[in-house]
Parts: C-alpha cells; structure tokens; sequence
C-alpha cells in the first residue's frame, strides 16, 4: 500500500513506515525476505512486543541469524537487528509463522488458535 491509500483508507492516525498509527502501537517498514516489510510494536502491560510477521518467519530464524529465504539477505539481518531493538527481549519478539508461537503463549478463554502474547509465555 501506499502512504497515500492507507490516508484514505485509515485517515490521518495511521502513518506507514517509521512512526505511531495510534496511541501506543507503532509500525516499521523495511527490506528483507521481500520488500515493504512491515513489524508492528505494541505496548502491552509486560513491555513492548513487537509482532514480526515476516520480518521473523521462526524463532529460529532470529536465534540463529538464518533468514528465511530472501530476496535481500543483509536487509533481513539488519531487519532481525531493527526488531531486536524495538521489543523488550527475546520473549517479546512475535514471529509471524511459527507454530511454537501456540504452545509458548496462553490461550484466550481457552481457544487453542488464539493466544495472549500480552503476557509472558509459558516456557
């Protein structure tokens, strides 16, 4: 999207790329696995946590600084470094496809597909 289309589309509150879209959650754009990117931080009441879609496919991806494959390698490690510095540690840092994300978090009312990543995990 476009700066221009998310005006529309959000109006004013919502800034793309580098900046708050309202109150206490922010989003960040850069390049990667693919271009455009986007992270978004929130605050939550264990600190800020960043949800980091496919800037961070698996943990395992950040631990080990093994992008999934992309399109630009150094853009996905300096990404990695960006989301470190944007979330509170290790356990704040939310990747966008990995399926321990399930198992580390509480779920909501018991619903096994939807989980709290506002509070600490599990294990």
């Amino acid at each position: 999207m476009t700066r221009g289309r998310l005006r529309n589309q959000f109006g004013t509150a919502v800034q793309y790329g580098f900046g708050t879209i309202v109150g206490r959650v922010g989003d960040w754009t850069w390049f990667g696995h693919t271009g455009g990117l986007q992270v978004v931080r929130v605050h939550t009441a264990r600190g800020w946590v960043v949800l980091a879609s496919d800037a961070v496919h698996y943990w395992a991806n950040i631990e080990e600084r093994n992008p999934f494959p992309a399109a630009d390698v150094m853009g996905a490690l300096e990404g990695f470094a960006k989301v470190e510095k944007l979330a509170d540690g290790p356990a704040h840092i939310i990747p966008g496809h990995d399926p321990a994300v399930l198992t580390r978090f509480p779920p909501l009312r018991g619903n096994i597909d939807i989980v709290r990543v506002d509070l600490a995990p599990s294990a």
